[in-house]
């Protein structure tokens, strides 16, 4: 399941929504309010899209998205990716991310065990719907200028694509539809954005940050704990599996 956790969608929201559902294309798209997270199998991940920064995403600290989430009916065993900006970066503060801050929460306040998977850095997906985080040493002035200068070329577009989604939320069209003409009418901006995102990206293990794998199993099937073999065995597979939802270099 998709879900949107930002208020509204902006043009890049709409964009790793159309992209994401050329990999996911039997997922489903809704804002947080309106996603009924008890439909979701424990075989499935839930993908929340926002902004993220400053300890937050789409401005709610791990606390008040907790509740979000277990009011649309989060079930235990649950597994949840962030696509956020910096949501798997430890804070200066507490050392601990987003990210476990956020399956901390559910764990011992709402009694819901998740496994929490975020990003390490500002996030950039590609076409295909893969996902990535920007490395900062990469990400250097001139990268900065180029980045800046190809958004520069393609406002024209950005802009004509902005005023058709907003006629089409008038319309109150289904998000994959506004995400598809959105994705239609930036395409050209965007090929040379994920052309550039090759550029300033982390590998796939440094890029991303998730909550106790280990913790996460032991609580769902206390069994599965009694073996480390079966436990590493699992844990491989499941790293697996989560690894399969990023790019690689030529995504």
């Amino acid at each position: 399941m998709i879900i949107i956790v930002d208020e509204k969608a902006d043009i890049g929201r709409y964009v790793v929504v159309h992209n994401m559902l050329q990999r996911y294309p039997n997922e489903t798209v809704s804002y947080l309010p309106q996603a009924n997270l008890a439909l979701v199998e424990r075989s499935e991940t839930i993908f929340l899209l926002g902004h993220g920064g400053g300890g937050q995403v789409a401005h709610m600290c791990p606390t008040v998205l907790a509740s979000e989430l277990v009011n649309c009916g989060l079930k235990s065993g649950a597994k949840i990716e962030i696509r956020a900006c910096h949501a798997g970066v430890p804070s200066s503060i507490s050392g601990e991310s987003f990210v476990d801050e956020l399956a901390s929460v559910l764990k011992h306040v709402h009694q819901r065990t998740v496994h929490v998977v975020g990003y390490t850095g500002t996030g950039v997906v590609q076409q295909q719907g893969s996902y990535r985080a920007k490395d900062a040493e990469l990400n250097n002035d001139e990268r900065q200028r180029a980045y800046k200068k190809i958004i520069a070329s393609g406002k024209v577009a950005l802009e004509k694509a902005a005023t058709a989604a907003k006629e089409l939320e008038r319309l109150k069209r289904p998000i994959p539809e506004i995400a598809e003409k959105v994705a239609a009418l930036t395409s050209a901006v965007f090929a040379d954005l994920y052309e550039h995102n090759l550029t300033v990206s982390k590998g796939i293990d440094s890029g991303r940050h998730e909550s106790s794998l280990a913790a996460y199993l032991k609580d769902v099937d206390p069994m599965w704990a009694d073996s480390l073999a079966l436990l590493h065995q699992i844990r491989l597979e499941e790293h697996n599996r989560w690894s399969s939802t990023t790019a690689s270099y030529i995504a």
